[in-house]
């Protein structure tokens, strides 16, 4: 599987689109996302060139390079891993509206009001620890939930050179440090992110993945990182478990966007038909369901049955209704400044890199 994923990837980065192919950009792992576009391909006939993102550049490079691109650029659909940057592509209209029936599937708390993104699929930022580390914290504290003492242990811990986070300027770190940024300040945020790396030794890693393994292996005893990591780690054999990452009480669901992408190729800015079709097969219940099923394990956030879905699933489908709202909260504006913020600090300092 891993040797068939990485011929794919090979060749979708080096062919040349034919007149006929779509053009996806795509900063979902390949190992999730292929056989998804594989078997869309196997479908309708319609054949598709994938430029994936890296690990260590998640989602911000190929927002970055979309809009540097601008009108220029090849690509007909961009399948991003969150939603801010897709947001700040919107904002830069490199975005085109579609209202169609995956968008009219989602709550307005899952979609943009324009229609120039949807969101499917998503995951939970988590806590992964070591199953020993968890429970003799627990010990110590058996009235206080795991969640809770791992908050404490990080916030107030002297030596934090056992814990890890991916670097922040990427991925859904990136979304979670600029919610934190929304919520508490620029300077606030900088000042206990530079006072954890240079004084208490927080590991900062180049990704996601990064973080899952060192906890895994026991390099590390906890970390940030998603529930398709965790789940990984945990299929793996690796004795750990993950728990809800709460910001302010309140978990972080980041979903999966996908948005047709504005060029000039397009007759009158319309998108080719073959692009709502892939929109629409992304957004569909089979598409959210095998990401349910997956290793991944990810969340659906359209009309998939409760009864459809793996065991392991379920308990985080209840999260949707507590988490922070993102989508709704990047209407006026404020998140994507944080982010922009974070990213204009994150690219100029090298303590939290």
């Amino acid at each position: 599987m891993v040797g068939a994923v990485g011929l794919f990837i090979f060749w979708s980065w080096i062919q040349q689109p034919a007149a006929s192919s779509l053009v996806v950009f795509c900063a979902h792992d390949a190992v999730y996302a292929e056989p998804i576009l594989r078997r869309f391909t196997e479908k309708t006939g319609i054949p598709v060139v994938v430029r994936y993102d890296t690990e260590a550049t998640k989602s911000l490079g190929l927002v970055d390079q979309l809009i540097s691109e601008g009108a220029t650029t090849e690509c007909d659909l961009f399948w991003n891993n969150e939603l801010l940057g897709m947001v700040a592509l919107a904002e830069k209209d490199r975005l085109i509206a579609h209202q169609g029936p995956g968008w009219k599937a989602r709550s307005p708390g899952d979609r943009d009001a324009l229609g120039r993104w949807t969101g499917f699929a998503a995951r939970a930022r988590v806590w992964i620890a070591t199953d020993e580390f968890a429970a003799q914290l627990k010990k110590e504290q058996p009235d206080r939930t795991p969640a809770e003492l791992f908050a404490q242990y990080f916030e107030k811990q002297e030596d934090l050179s056992r814990v890890a986070i991916a670097r922040p300027l990427y991925g859904t770190t990136l979304t979670q440090v600029s919610l934190m940024i929304q919520e508490e300040g620029l300077e606030m945020i900088q000042k206990s992110l530079r006072e954890a790396v240079s004084q208490r030794h927080l590991r900062v890693v180049a990704g996601n993945g990064a973080v899952k393994n060192l906890v895994a292996t026991n390099a590390a005893v906890l970390g940030w990182t998603d529930t398709d990591d965790a789940f990984s780690a945990i299929d793996e054999g690796a004795a750990v478990s993950m728990f809800p990452l709460l910001y302010r009480n309140r978990p972080i669901l980041i979903p999966n966007t996908v948005a047709l992408v504005a060029h000039r190729r397009l007759k009158e800015n319309h998108p080719r038909p073959e692009a709502f079709q892939l929109i629409e097969y992304l957004l569909s219940p089979e598409v959210e369901l095998a990401l349910a099923q997956s290793g991944a394990r990810q969340i659906p956030l359209g009309t998939v049955a409760d009864e459809q879905l793996p065991e392991e699933v379920k308990p985080w489908m209840t999260l949707r209704q507590q988490a922070w709202p993102l989508a709704t909260m990047v209407e006026n504006g404020e998140l994507i400044k944080a982010r922009e913020q974070a990213v204009n600090w994150l690219r100029q300092e090298d303590v939290v890199r």
